[in-house]
């Protein structure tokens, strides 16, 4: 098979790998909530491919909780950027200078607003005069700026205010102070957080890819939330999450799903390995083998079950693990059902018949549609036929990585309608292809991102006469470079039976 390049990805953790439940506790949920089991399979797989899975948080070192140091990961970036860890080590750790801290410490402190200092070592709250203040973060409390100044050396590299505490302390004297020698993020959460000008997530970025050697085209980013946007310049492919921030959404390459259903594996399953890439085509060779065998049982009289139980039987014989999903066989008028079951129907002379089916193998779907006439077809019968074959044709030509979805389906939609039968393709183009038969991306109306590399989508037009006929050719695509690789190889000119 291939070589797969080694990919840097780096992972913000809270919004992205990391969910907050509306109306939880941010304090608990920073203090004890865990990634997904598929979150931590994906970062295990990953290493295991040989490739260089980073977390990359806004979170100090010490508030990186034991659950997210078990992730199978090559290192942190942390305090957005200001510490990097490999491999346990911390080999660049940025602090703000300590009259700068005392400074701020005091400004705070004046203004009545709380304020958190995080450090790689250590995090300490001032809290203003009577105050009443718990964490559940195991965080150091101080209750004057002199108890703060006594503590020994400061190190520390970003801090964080509460929406209320910041509403309170930025007086215009004081964002004039702020503004000249900080960055400063929103988190979404009703907090801010803020780093030395220059320090950021993108820095710690590219600090890290200067020491793998990894340029930033085999590098991948995922964030939510505007200290992640630093990143996006840092990478070749920025993924911002379905429940980002709306100026994060706008600069992503694409969006994925959102953090409650995983929108980091969404991702990540799009792009296909080399290997996943010949499971698919071994699963697609055994639904070819089945369906050649099956080609010389349709006939009058034969019923659709039939016809379907043949299918299943001869894609497990060649060693497919079960059907993919249950198998379409429509003949005749229910052809004109795109997703119609197949029944005690019998298949009559001049009908056409639609097979819809694929196997599992290694965990890994195929999918694939072919119609079939039997012994005659009547011109508009071909002609719908023709009409599909060339819009199927116009769709493949169209995908590659980088053009949207909805523009592939367009490029077989336009086809169908120029033929007068527009009205008569209702679904979309494709979905993607893997280990579950429909998954991201799609090459739907709906879908105006852009596809990736390594992405396999299904390309399957049809026309649906109500009543009379219908006609779906499927085919499956990898999208690669500047096009793509149609992995079926089933003929699908038309074949007359009998």
């Amino acid at each position: 098979g291939m070589s797969e390049q080694p990919m840097a990805l780096f992972f913000d953790v809270d919004g992205t790998i990391i969910w907050y439940k509306p109306g939880a506790d941010v304090d608990a949920t920073v203090a004890t909530a865990v990634p997904s089991p598929a979150v931590a399979e994906a970062f295990h797989a990953l290493r295991q491919r040989g490739h260089h899975p980073f977390i990359c948080t806004g979170r100090s070192l010490t508030l990186v909780s034991d659950k997210l140091l078990s992730l199978d990961v090559d290192g942190l970036v942390t305090a957005d950027g200001a510490c990097v860890s490999v491999g346990g080590e911390v080999v660049s750790d940025e602090v703000v200078p300590a009259e700068l801290l005392i400074d701020v410490a005091r400004r705070a402190y004046e203004a009545d607003s709380l304020i958190m200092f995080e450090g790689s070592r250590s995090c300490v709250t001032l809290v203003p005069k009577d105050m009443d203040y718990k964490n559940e973060m195991g965080v150091g409390v101080v209750h004057s700026v002199e108890e703060f100044t006594g503590m020994g050396e400061l190190r520390f590299s970003k801090f964080v205010l509460q929406e209320s505490d910041r509403a309170r302390l930025m007086t215009p004297k004081n964002r004039a102070f702020f503004d000249e020698h900080f960055e400063e993020f929103a988190l979404g959460l009703p907090v801010y957080e803020m780093t030395l000008k220059g320090v950021n997530k993108g820095a710690g970025v590219r600090r890290v890819l200067e020491m793998l050697g990894i340029g930033p085209e085999r590098a991948i980013a995922f964030g939510d939330s505007e200290n992640d946007l630093s990143m996006a310049d840092a990478v070749g492919t920025f993924v911002a999450m379905g429940n980002a921030m709306p100026g994060v959404k706008e600069v992503a390459d694409y969006v994925t799903d959102p953090v409650e259903h995983d929108g980091v594996v969404t991702a990540l399953r799009q792009r296909k390995t080399a290997e996943e890439l010949e499971n698919l085509i071994a699963a697609q060779r055994i639904a070819e083998k089945a369906l050649e065998e099956v080609l010389p049982l349709i006939r009058p009289g034969v019923s659709e079950r039939e016809i379907a139980a043949e299918i299943t039987y001869r894609m497990l014989r060649h060693g497919g693990e079960g059907n993919s999903f249950d198998p379409i066989v429509v003949a005749g008028a229910k052809g004109s059902m795109p997703h119609g079951v197949p029944g005690d129907e019998l298949i009559c002379e001049g009908d056409f018949v639609t097979m819809d089916f694929g196997c599992i193998k290694n965990g890994y779907c195929s999918d694939m549609t072919r119609t079939v006439a039997v012994g005659s077809v009547t011109d508009e019968m071909k002609n719908v036929y023709d009409t599909v074959l060339r819009a199927q044709l116009a769709g493949i030509a169209a995908a590659r990585p980088g053009v949207h979805g909805a523009d592939i389906h367009k490029a077989a939609a336009d086809v169908i309608a120029a033929a007068g039968y527009g009205a008569y393709f209702g679904h979309g183009f494709g979905h993607g292809v893997g280990l579950y038969i429909h998954e991201a991306p799609n090459a739907a109306p709906s879908n105006t991102q852009p596809m990736p590399e390594g992405a396999v989508i299904s390309a399957e037009p049809g026309i649906y006469l109500p009543g009379r006929f219908g006609v779906r050719i499927e085919d499956v695509l990898y999208l690669t470079g500047e096009g793509n690789v149609d992995i079926t190889k089933a003929p699908k000119e038309l074949i007359i039976l009998g």
